[in-house]
């Protein structure tokens, strides 16, 4: 049995929310329409206190919000989930995955600013501006450069 004094890490997926139509994701029909079976939700800052004490979040070592149907950044509250993570715990190491095409510059400023230099942000793009779009539908290539440069 886990005891909260053995957990180091943590992997969450917070999110199956996600503004990409990728042609081989389990959340759409070929790319195309929302898979019927597929219920879309993301975790909130409430929930994600009461599922991870105080005891656990302040003892970590590491916490990672890397989806397998979601994308963190689709996860309304991933910012006041991580403020509320990094005030319990200053030295966490956080690193997350993301297609990065779905927020604006604050976010991206903001995200920067909590993972700061124990971490990293992983940008998951799929070619260049002119096959990007082949791979990863429903991403804009503007907006991932943009979230690049922040």
């Amino acid at each position: 049995m886990y005891t909260y004094d053995r957990l180091q890490h943590l992997d969450l997926e917070v999110s199956s929310l996600c503004n990409a139509l990728c042609p081989v994701c389990n959340r759409r029909q070929s790319g195309g329409i929302k898979n019927p079976m597929f219920t879309e939700t993301y975790v909130t800052l409430e929930q994600y206190k009461k599922w991870f004490p105080v005891e656990l979040i302040s003892k970590l070592f590491s916490i990672s919000f890397c989806g397998n149907y979601g994308d963190a950044m689709t996860n309304p509250e991933l910012i006041s989930i991580l403020e509320y993570t990094k005030e319990l715990n200053p030295n966490i190491k956080v690193t997350m995955n993301t297609n990065a095409s779905g927020r604006n510059e604050k976010f991206w400023q903001d995200l920067g600013r909590l993972v700061g230099s124990n971490g990293h942000v992983t940008f998951s793009i799929d070619g260049l501006e002119d096959t990007n779009h082949i791979y990863r539908r429903g991403t804009h290539w503007h907006k991932i450069m943009s979230a690049a440069k922040n």
